[in-house]
């Protein structure tokens, strides 16, 4: 079991990575795709996108260390508060470089990525617990 905690750690810190380089990142020569999905800024979409599916991979990544029994719920909320407070350092860090712009619609789409994910997870762990009655 060991090993897949390590699994789930290096695959939390490569999405990590990932949204870090997607907000950091200077991206020049993309070539444009639609303004909006379904009447919702495309920006937005990503950003929502790029944040659901934090809560899982942070808890899949450390739920055996700090969640046990009735402490799972702590441990998701705890990782989505986390998800949140890094979702608005990505926001300010972005207002720091000149060719970014920090939102503060984009954190909201992040913060509406992570709680969805976050009541996604706690839904299947409800089911799960209730299954196995």
């Amino acid at each position: 079991m060991k090993r897949h905690g390590k699994i789930f750690k290096a695959l939390f810190a490569l999405y990590v990575c990932a949204v870090l380089f997607l907000c950091f990142g200077h991206f020049e020569s993309m070539p444009e795709i639609g303004k909006t999905l379904l009447g919702i800024p495309t920006d937005k979409v990503a950003h929502f996108l790029m944040f659901l599916p934090l809560p899982v991979l942070g808890y899949l990544a450390f739920s055996k260390e700090y969640g046990k029994g009735d402490g799972l719920v702590k441990t998701i909320t705890w990782i989505s508060v986390l998800g949140c407070i890094f979702a608005a350092l990505t926001e300010a860090g972005q207002l720091l470089l000149s060719f970014r712009e920090g939102d503060l619609m984009d954190y909201f789409a992040d913060f509406l990525g992570i709680l969805a994910g976050a009541l996604c997870l706690y839904a299947t762990i409800y089911r799960q617990r209730i299954q196995s009655r």
